[in-house]
């Protein structure tokens, strides 16, 4: 059987079992799938009950397991002593085994006396990963929810402002008096973000010649952009772009931003360099003549 130790308030815990022929020690598939109970300290009423299931049951024989949300809505409060007892049939004949775990607050949310058990959500999932802030006087006490959406901070009797933050969401800060073991709810509001300015871009084309007068094939041109149009709100990469000429001789640059400013140069030739300005409008354009080699 094998479990952890300690859980924090809001985790899943995952515990298992392997069930053995008591006449005979060899490891046995259970007549049903054993049946758990979840107490907590000395009270002798289970907060949890169900049974484990078959792992890998392929590959292994009376290997079974559970999963239980450790939460505050499930009974779990910080620094209680939980056990698990599990039951198991093999062979006509019943057998038990138990192990205990404590329950605590993620770290630095607290060491006082009352557990305040938080959950945040969007106003109907659960959030993952905000940020809660409670802070009263020079106190802060910090944490972030796990995956339920839940954590669970041990604070001292006091009013306290409490902050929640989250990418994406909004929250407006509130007030909760503590005088007691509080279970509370936060609903984060989603914040809608405008849809981002998008470029309007246009095909520049050219065709190369060589020495000769006739067409080119693979011939290299490099385009690079170094002023935008203008536009707030749009960043621009300044690479290097290169295409390489047709068996026609012709080069096709699509997806030059309109209005925005190039250096356009061939082969090797950097330094005999031009700079255009493509147009405003249309689908497509004649690049700058430029000369050079390769």
């Amino acid at each position: 059987m094998g479990c952890p130790s300690e859980v924090t308030i809001g985790d899943n815990l995952t515990f298992s079992v392997t069930t053995h022929d008591p006449d005979t020690g060899v490891v046995t598939d259970a007549g049903s799938a054993p049946s758990y109970r979840v107490y907590e300290d000395e009270t002798p009423t289970a907060i949890l009950t169900g049974s484990l299931a078959k792992l890998d049951d392929a590959n292994t024989t009376g290997f079974y397991a559970e999963t239980i949300a450790c939460t505050a809505a499930n009974g779990f409060e910080s620094g209680k002593t939980y056990t698990v007892y599990i039951e198991a049939t093999v062979d006509s004949d019943k057998g038990a085994i138990c192990y205990g775990f404590k329950a605590s607050a993620v770290a630095g949310a607290g060491t006082g006396a009352r557990t305040v058990a938080v959950t945040v959500n969007d106003g109907t999932d659960a959030l993952e990963n905000a940020t809660v802030r409670f802070t009263e006087g020079g106190n802060t006490y910090t944490g972030s929810t796990v995956a339920a959406g839940t954590i669970s901070f041990s604070l001292d009797d006091a009013t306290y402002t409490v902050s929640i933050a989250k990418a994406g969401y909004s929250f407006t800060p509130t007030s909760l008096i503590v005088d007691g073991d509080e279970t509370v709810t936060y609903s984060m509001t989603a914040v809608s973000i405008a849809a981002p300015p998008s470029a309007t871009t246009t095909t520049g084309v050219m065709t190369v010649y060589d020495e000769e007068g006739a067409v080119e094939e693979s011939v290299e041109i490099h385009v690079q952009i170094t002023a935008g149009p203008g536009t707030d709100g749009l960043g621009y990469d300044s690479a290097v772009w290169t295409e390489t000429s047709s068996a026609l001789g012709v080069v096709e640059f699509a997806g030059i931003v309109h209005g925005a400013e190039y250096k356009i140069w061939r082969g090797v030739a950097k330094a005999l360099a031009k700079t255009f300005t493509a147009p405003t409008t249309g689908t497509s354009f004649s690049l700058t003549e430029i000369i050079g080699r390769g």
